[in-house]
């Protein structure tokens, strides 16, 4: 049993429609740019997929990192994007590969933990993801100070109707 289908995974090949835009998603943290600054549509990208924090971590390991990892070693690596259909071939070719146990051999099972910009883009995943479901509300942005152009900062205010804080 593999750990893709202990996550109950359809095959990349049989999922494509959902995979490819979840693929060039994944695939922009990779880029030899300040991937940071896309960040905010990256983690929307990853909330509206159908697919779980976990089985989306899963897509990076073993579909996204092996293909888009050599990016980051290159002296002029692509940053303005990959080729949704180039990322699309090399990955169904690399999972289609014959010498799949070499696979197991992937790094990305250590270094893809470690990376602080995957944490950070799943911890907005999940809280877009808690939105879209409206297990929290909508934060306001009214009473909010703009720390720089891309951050809004507000302290926690309890509300005495919703029992809930608020951060924007």
């Amino acid at each position: 049993m593999t750990i893709g289908s202990m996550l109950s995974i359809k095959p990349a090949a049989e999922d494509l429609a959902a995979r490819q835009p979840v693929w060039e998603a994944l695939s922009d943290m990779f880029l030899d740019m300040d991937t940071s600054l896309s960040r905010q549509w990256r983690a929307d990208q990853l909330a509206r997929s159908p697919y779980s924090i976990e089985q989306l971590e899963f897509i990076l390991v073993n579909e996204v990192y092996p293909i888009c990892k050599y990016n980051l070693l290159s002296m002029a690596g692509e940053w303005a994007g990959f080729d949704p259909e180039w990322l699309k071939e090399k990955i169904l070719c690399h999972l289609g590969s014959r010498f799949r146990f070499w696979h197991t051999l992937n790094l990305g099972c250590f270094t893809v933990h470690a990376s602080v910009e995957w944490r950070t883009t799943r911890y907005t995943s999940l809280q877009l993801a808690m939105l879209v479901q409206k297990v929290l509300p909508e934060p306001s942005l009214t009473g909010c100070t703009p720390i720089n152009s891309n951050i809004w900062h507000k302290e926690i205010k309890i509300d005495s109707k919703k029992s809930a804080g608020t951060r924007c």
